[in-house]
């Protein structure tokens, strides 16, 4: 049974280890901050320190998310932006569809006409998550 105690005490250099903490603080304060706010209908990601937004128009708070935090990690490519801009704008196009349907079926008196739009919403929903888990796996 050991009396005295076998842990070394080591001798630190504070001087070294402040300059050391400076750099680190100086690294992570420089580093852009982007959080998810929401405007209108749609949610946007801005960076905090200039609050410039990065994105905006994005469809649901989960894309939103999930592109804040990849941002905050790591930027993303010029080449993602742009496939993830070019699958927007296909969402977009599919969320106007989805309105001609659905003013279609409420001012329509026909059967067939009814049919065919229900379908077709049926299938433009289908395509807008599709859409959504595209852009989330570019992220």
């Amino acid at each position: 049974m050991a009396t005295k105690s076998t842990h070394k005490r080591k001798n630190f250099n504070k001087k070294q280890i402040a300059a050391k903490l400076d750099k680190l603080a100086e690294r992570v304060s420089s580093k852009d901050i982007f959080v998810v706010s929401r405007n209108q209908e749609y949610y946007t990601v801005v960076d905090y320190k200039t609050e410039k937004i990065t994105y905006n128009h994005l469809p649901n708070r989960q894309v939103a998310n999930k592109i804040c935090s990849r941002m905050n990690k790591k930027q993303l490519s010029k080449v993602v932006v742009k496939e993830i801009y070019t699958l927007l704008d296909k969402y977009y196009m599919l969320e106007n569809d989805t309105y001609f349907f659905k003013n279609t079926i409420s001012n329509t008196t026909s059967d067939i006409t009814l049919h065919t739009a229900y379908a077709r919403l049926d299938l433009t929903l289908a395509r807008m998550n599709n859409i959504i888990d595209k852009i989330l796996t570019k992220c």
